[in-house]
């Protein structure tokens, strides 16, 4: 066995053909960790369903084609080798262009009409002590936004009725701005008036940033979430690091094939929201929502929740409580991490409030395989999806809670992406009661 190896409780057992050869090495890259052999579990690894989008990603590019539930019913690479496919999906390279549909996620948005909706936005600032070189970032940003067609919208308010236009490529793709000798408190200042320019009818929504200071260049990327998610900021981040390469190189500027558009996957959505399928959920979404669940106890009751009042609370986990959280934690009951987060939030907020029943609206990636010949790995755009669950804390044993919770979140159809489905996009609009002021987003490992 190699020195080094992760006891997954698996015996070691080496690659035996180019296809394990290939997955071991595509695991290893991912999951950040060497020494795997074909006996190992990967959600024991640390895998999870965000690393497994990524995982299958890496895998096409090499020209191997599976799924998620792949992944999660084979989850060794001895039993996962035998689910490859050969035979790929013709998608379009095409330019896309033209209105595109809401999706739920984003018509919660507009919805819950925020008053500063263009602040909305996730960023990253990256920081290179050698610096960056503008011209090869320049191009590897236009190739980005050119190859990720979504990055390329705008929001159009007619008359209240909100249309999402896919902008083509000879538009304006991204604002940039170079600032030099700033102090740090003058780039914290810019950077939030930067945030704060973004102008969802006119765009762009990408907005580029550089710093440059004698102990290095800031990058400041900042992107309506409109148009961006975590996975897709993992396929970006992947994307902008072979791209800059390759300009810097003077070498022609090559990604990987686009997957399916955000276009068409809100297209299929649409019509997926009055097929059978969808109907059999709601008996499920109809029984969650009858449950009885009091509201959280407050010291004094807010009209209007306002970012500047809010607080945050953070806390570490050494490396080795991380390790064993991700890595160990899993094995007693075969669980993902979301299992045991779950639980002790449950256990933590039951025993504040003395309930039984914890309501929570949990956020999840949103990139199910629910229509055929659709594949949205590599796609760009914000897939997430959001739905209540009601999380049961009684004075069972730690154990058997986990293992509640655990069934409990399995029981849920199609990891929850049919509520938002149903809510906004069936002709049979259902109006839910259950408002969850406790929200739950697990985002992985970045």
């Amino acid at each position: 066995e190699p020195q080094g190896k992760i006891d997954t409780g698996a015996e070691y057992e080496a690659p035996r053909n180019e296809i394990e050869q290939k997955l071991v090495q595509i695991w290893e890259d991912v999951l950040d960790i060497d020494n795997i052999g074909i006996n190992d579990d990967f959600f024991s690894l640390g895998g999870d369903s965000i690393k497994s989008i990524q995982v299958i990603s890496r895998a096409k590019a090499k020209g191997y084609y599976f799924e998620v539930k792949d992944i999660f019913n084979n989850s060794n690479i001895k039993a996962l080798s035998k689910c490859i496919k050969k035979n790929a999906l013709t998608i379009s390279q095409d330019e896309v262009v033209g209105e595109v549909e809401l999706t739920p996620i984003q018509k919660w948005f507009f919805e819950r009409n925020f008053e500063e909706k263009q602040h909305w936005n996730q960023s990253v600032m990256l920081f290179s002590k050698d610096g960056f070189e503008k011209e090869a970032f320049e191009k590897a940003f236009e190739a980005i936004i050119i190859h990720h067609d979504a990055l390329r919208m705008v929001y159009k308010n007619e008359n209240g009725e909100i249309h999402q236009i896919n902008r083509g490529t000879s538009e304006k793709l991204y604002d940039l701005n170079v600032y030099e000798g700033l102090s740090e408190k003058e780039i914290t200042e810019k950077c939030d008036e930067i945030q704060g320019s973004i102008n969802l009818e006119e765009g762009p929504l990408v907005k580029l940033s550089l710093f440059k200071t004698h102990k290095g260049d800031h990058l400041l990327i900042a992107i309506h979430h409109l148009v961006i998610d975590g996975v897709s900021w993992r396929i970006l981040f992947e994307d902008l690091s072979k791209a800059y390469e390759m300009a810097k190189d003077g070498e022609d500027i090559i990604l990987q094939d686009k997957t399916t558009s955000f276009k068409e996957w809100a297209v299929e959505q649409k019509k997926y929201a009055d097929s059978y399928n969808m109907r059999k959920q709601l008996e499920y979404w109809s029984y969650i929502d009858k449950f009885d669940v009091r509201k959280l106890p407050k010291d004094k009751e807010v009209a209007v929740a306002r970012i500047k009042d809010l607080r945050s609370v953070g806390f570490n986990l050494t490396k080795e409580e991380t390790e064993k959280l991700l890595k160990h934690v899993n094995k007693a009951y075969n669980t993902e991490i979301e299992d045991v987060l779950l639980t002790a939030l449950g256990l933590t907020i039951s025993k504040w409030t003395g309930e039984k029943n914890i309501l929570v609206n949990l956020e999840s990636h949103g990139r199910e395989e629910i229509v055929k010949n659709v594949d949205i790995t590599r796609t760009i755009g914000w897939f997430t999806s959001q739905y209540p669950i009601v999380l049961s804390s009684s004075n069972e044993e730690l154990g058997m809670m986990i293992k509640n919770t655990k069934d409990s979140l399995r029981r849920i159809p199609n990891k929850g992406i049919g509520y938002g489905i149903i809510k906004y996009l069936s002709k049979d609009k259902m109006e839910f009661k259950l408002k969850p002021e406790i929200c739950f987003n697990y985002l992985g490992q970045f």
